[in-house]
Parts: structure tokens; sequence; C-alpha cells
């Protein structure tokens, strides 16, 4: 389960990345979306070192 969901977390960072280049690539870039998508991003990135923090813990524990 923890695999998976790190797996999924890594695979929306990276396309929040892509989405974020894109947008800002953009002729006219919007900026909402942009910081709405740079929050989504950090919240992810969060999240990911969270779980990942969590498993060290258990493993330590081992």
């Amino acid at each position: 389960m923890t695999d998976y969901l790190v797996l999924r977390l890594r695979s929306r960072h990276a396309a929040l990345e892509r989405d974020i280049e894109r947008e800002l690539a953009a002729p006219l870039p919007d900026g909402i979306r942009i910081q709405e998508m740079k929050k989504e991003k950090l919240y992810v990135r969060d999240r990911l070192r969270s779980i990942l923090r969590a498993d060290d813990r258990v493993e330590a524990r081992a």
C-alpha cells in the first residue's frame, strides 16, 4: 500500500511540475492556476515526506 501511494505521489508531483512549466511557457500564463498548482505540489511533497519519514521510523524499530 505504502509503495503504491509513494509511487502515485511521485507521479503527481512530476505531473504538476510539467504542468507548471507548460503554463509558465504559455503566451498568457494564468497566474492563479500556477499558484494553485504550486500549492498542490507543495502539499504532495509534504505528504510524501511524511509517509517516507513514517516508514523510516517503522524500519528503525524493526
